[in-house]
């Protein structure tokens, strides 16, 4: 996991910049500004947060802070996982709760075309209104990982994520990976997220999608 995690890491801050727009791909900010978080963007982001990091399955790290990686990743990711699970929607095993495929091969290439030079976005603590959190930067992880330096991270969330890939105006993605420093590293979840805005203007988790062989 400690080698996997370091090779993860290592390629973060790769591409920069948008090429072109998209008529699939609605946000509040330019196409060529990818320094800044728009309105909806934050909105998505935080109320994400909200109602993932308060299930069950996070109980048991209730009382630890949360460090966020200071490079997002990317929103290419985000579709590159969806477009896994959309090739394997007929196997027997799925990888996705998926309810309604969004996106055909087409549209999912026409986005990539967007997407394929993007440049990752640096979060900020003034980012995130739902909880407290603190910015790490890669960097620092990688270099307390190589020396074994756990003590330096000692019970703490790991956030990894991404900016929401929105889709139109009612249907974005979001790609989530969360760790535990406590004992070394190890792995809470990761997964992608489709959200879908509903009547009440509030965007709800509409489903999940996976890649077996993901790491960090």
């Amino acid at each position: 996991m400690k080698k996997v995690l370091l090779i993860g890491l290592s390629i973060i801050s790769l591409s920069c910049s948008v090429k072109k727009n998209n008529s699939l791909i609605k946000t509040e900010s330019s196409v060529l500004d990818r320094s800044e978080i728009s309105a909806t963007e934050k909105n998505i982001v935080n109320g994400f947060l909200e109602v993932e990091l308060k299930k069950e399955r996070y109980r048991t790290y209730s009382d630890f802070p949360i460090s966020v990686i200071k490079e997002s990743i990317t929103k290419l990711y985000s579709l590159n996982i969806y477009e896994n699970c959309y090739n394997g929607r007929d196997l027997p095993i799925k990888n996705s709760t998926n309810n309604a495929w969004i996106l055909n091969e087409d549209q999912i290439q026409k986005i990539k075309e967007t997407l394929n030079i993007e440049k990752s976005y640096n979060w900020n603590v003034s980012d995130f209104t739902s909880f407290n959190v603190s910015i790490i930067e890669s960097s620092d992880l990688i270099k307390t990982i190589k020396e074994n330096a756990y003590t330096d991270l000692q019970k703490k969330m790991i956030l990894y994520l991404s900016k929401p890939l929105l889709i139109g105006k009612n249907n974005a993605f979001i790609s989530f990976k969360l760790g535990d420093s406590s004992l070394g590293f190890n792995t809470i979840n990761i997964f992608t997220a489709l959200l879908k805005k509903n009547q009440e203007e509030k965007w709800e988790i509409d489903s999940y999608y996976y890649d077996p062989n993901s790491t960090w």
